[in-house]
């Protein structure tokens, strides 16, 4: 790195190099990952103001990295941002651009085909005066997904047809989707592999809302964490919490905010190769198992199933790029629960068991008791 470069340079320098084995580098990466995550807070704001949890979240997510499968959600009420912050994601990111962003509508109808693409042969045969003349037409159907889609968005994911769930599960699963094509009487199965996702994001509504429903157990359990947008932090009114979010009067939310790259799609790369070599340290490294343990147990007495080694893994990584982000040298107890309480969180609206009207079931509710139990666990 060049002296004259500030830190905040060297993030939108694609020839930076760092040695993993250094430790002095190591550092370097902590601090560079604590300038991204701030630096993308600061993007963000130009989006949305507030909500700076979900802000943090997106900012572990993109550090932490989708190879793992790991979504990041959004969900909320009804124009809380949750669409927003998912549109100019990608964009805090230099060498990721729209036509690398695949959007999956929330059409009850939607096919695979439409997710995919597909080329179907219409074969017909039409009588001329030199007899008869077989033609073959093609009929291709353009895909929401292909090959060099980067970040992958599910809008409204609980409204979201059958077909496009399980079009999020196996791509989530395997990196690529099985659909089902038809020649003359013969059917086949064609595989169409995908490239690495850089990121995929979901959003939904509050269960309660219309049109709401449950999200297949197998595909919660690769929902990493998320964030609740609009909720009236603690020791705030409802109204002064409304007028931050909906009535700031310095910002004016029509028309492209103008987010600016804070970080090369390179040097991501390089900082995320970092995320598994943050060390935790051995109280954190406790508590997570106690909190694994529990989640478990806890979700299992309101009917979920969370048996799923991604749960520790998504533990692990995500309090290790939240640690990196926070410019810790090592995750501490505070990582761990700022991430459980995101997986908590998610979870929870996933599966749906979210019933804000009955005495304890409110998603607040239900995520302190979790935690609740995970304290008392620790101590006993």
């Amino acid at each position: 790195m060049s002296k004259s470069m500030s830190n905040e340079q060297v993030l939108l320098d694609p020839g930076l190099q760092i040695d993993s084995a250094n430790m002095d580098q190591r550092v370097f990466a902590i601090e560079l990952s604590y300038i991204f995550g701030q630096r993308v807070v600061e993007e963000y704001n130009k989006a949305i103001v507030g909500e700076n949890d979900a802000k943090i979240m997106r900012a572990t997510l993109l550090l932490a990295g989708a190879g793992n499968a790991m979504i990041g959600a959004d969900f909320g009420n009804p124009g809380s941002g949750k669409s927003r912050l998912m549109k100019y994601t990608h964009q805090v990111v230099e060498g990721l651009n729209d036509s690398q962003v695949a959007t999956i509508p929330h059409r009850e109808d939607l096919t695979p085909a439409e997710i995919v693409g597909k080329s179907d042969s219409l074969v017909r045969t039409v009588k001329t005066d030199e007899g008869q003349r077989t033609d073959e037409v093609t009929k291709k159907t353009n895909s929401l997904i292909h090959p060099g889609t980067k970040v992958l968005i599910f809008d409204e994911l609980n409204r979201t047809g059958t077909a496009a769930l399980n079009a999020a599960l196996q791509v989530t699963q395997d990196g690529g989707i099985d659909i089902a094509t038809k020649e003359g009487l013969e059917e086949f199965s064609n595989t169409i592999k995908l490239n690495e996702f850089e990121l995929i994001m979901a959003a939904w509504n509050h269960y309660g809302t219309l049109h709401t429903h449950g999200i297949d157990p197998a595909l919660v359990s690769r929902i990493a964490f998320g964030t609740e947008l609009g909720r009236v932090p603690k020791g705030k009114m409802i109204t002064e919490a409304s007028d931050q979010i909906w009535d700031h009067p310095e910002k004016s939310y029509s028309g492209d905010p103008g987010i600016s790259p804070v970080i090369s799609i390179k040097n991501l790369h390089l900082l995320r190769e970092f995320v598994s070599l943050q060390p935790l340290g051995q109280e954190a490294r406790e508590l997570g198992k106690i909190a694994v343990g529990v989640m478990v147990e806890s979700f299992k007495d309101r009917g979920i199933f969370l048996a799923d080694p991604r749960l520790s893994s998504q533990f692990v990584r995500g309090s290790q790029a939240l640690s990196m982000i926070r410019g810790h040298k090592s995750v501490n107890e505070e990582d761990i629960a700022s991430v459980g309480e995101m997986i908590i969180t998610a979870k929870l609206c996933a599966a749906g068991k979210v019933n804000p009207s009955r005495p304890g079931g409110s998603l607040e509710e239900m995520v302190e008791d979790v935690f609740s139990r995970i304290t008392s666990s620790v101590k006993g």
